[in-house]
């Protein structure tokens, strides 16, 4: 059980970074590979609030969270406005958002490089540091935080998304900007929110995996690339289906570590996202729809 649990904090942070990706998807069609570095750098802000600076572990998460607002705006700001002022408000095609997206996500690596160094760099947890013993395994207190808060992001933005007027008119918008702006839709202002948004989650997920992640450089492509996968797995635009996809890939890392070889981790997740693709392309989440033609 002690594996079980590593694997799905393991798979909690995929999730949520899987969230993020998904809050952009579903409001503005994007497909942010920034979202990773941006937890990255949320994970530096953790150190400076704790490590540095003594802030209890509340405080500091609500930093991570205000900074990684900013983080978010300029990055709908920077990488995707200036595409739609080019193609005047359509969708820019050739999916270019991502290049532009993963140009932003070198920009904070580099930033992050530049002011804390390339070396991993250790938080402090400002909560008990004491295993306890849960459902037959022992965890920390942090891990079960952070699958506590992957189930709860990914129940609540999957209502906000499906439930409520915003989330509605930001599906709309992912289908058809130049349509979902004649209805009346302010599609600039959901955008902007939505990068904002998924921005404040990231950095607050920064904070809160800082202490088993650490502080460095190298996280953010990793957790980019991890949320991808755990997204095509659980299906594009799907909340519920992204939170059990990161949930699922954290899993099979974790026994495949175990019983195979940390080696062959990478491994046996490609594998499993081979699989999907081949059988359930759209992803667990998705709904396969007959199409008269």
């Amino acid at each position: 059980m002690t594996i079980l649990w590593s694997g799905l904090t393991t798979g909690a942070i995929y999730a949520l970074v899987a969230c993020g990706y998904n809050l952009i998807l579903v409001s503005s069609g994007v497909l942010n590979f920034a979202q990773g570095a941006i937890v990255m750098f949320g994970g530096f802000m953790g150190y400076v609030a704790v490590s540095n600076w003594g802030l209890p572990g509340p405080v500091a998460i609500l930093f991570g969270i205000a900074i990684g607002f900013g983080v978010g705006l300029f990055n709908e700001l920077l990488a995707i406005r200036p595409l739609h002022w080019a193609t005047k408000g359509r969708q820019a095609e050739g999916h270019t958002e991502l290049v532009t997206t993963v140009g932003y996500a070198t920009v904070l690596i580099g930033v992050a490089g530049v002011l804390w160094g390339v070396n991993a760099l250790r938080v402090e947890f400002p909560g008990a540091n004491t295993t306890i013993e849960f459902l037959g395994g022992r965890l920390f207190p942090l891990q079960l935080a952070i699958i506590g808060s992957a189930v709860a992001v990914g129940v609540g933005l999957h209502f906000w998304a499906t439930k409520t007027r915003w989330g509605l008119a930001s599906l709309a918008v992912a289908e058809d900007r130049v349509a979902a702006s004649a209805r009346g839709i302010n599609v600039t202002f959901l955008s902007l929110l939505s990068f904002a948004m998924a921005g404040a989650l990231a950095g607050g997920v920064g904070v809160l995996t800082a202490p088993i992640t650490f502080a460095t450089t190298g996280l953010g492509n990793a957790l980019a690339l991890s949320g991808f996968v755990a997204i095509a797995i659980g299906g594009l635009g799907s909340q519920l289906g992204s939170t059990l996809g990161g949930f699922f890939i954290g899993l099979v890392a974790a026994f495949s570590a175990r019983y195979i070889g940390a080696s062959y981790q990478d491994i046996a997740i490609f594998v499993l996202l081979l699989l999907t693709l081949m059988f359930r392309p759209g992803g667990l989440g998705s709904s396969v729809k007959a199409r008269s033609v």
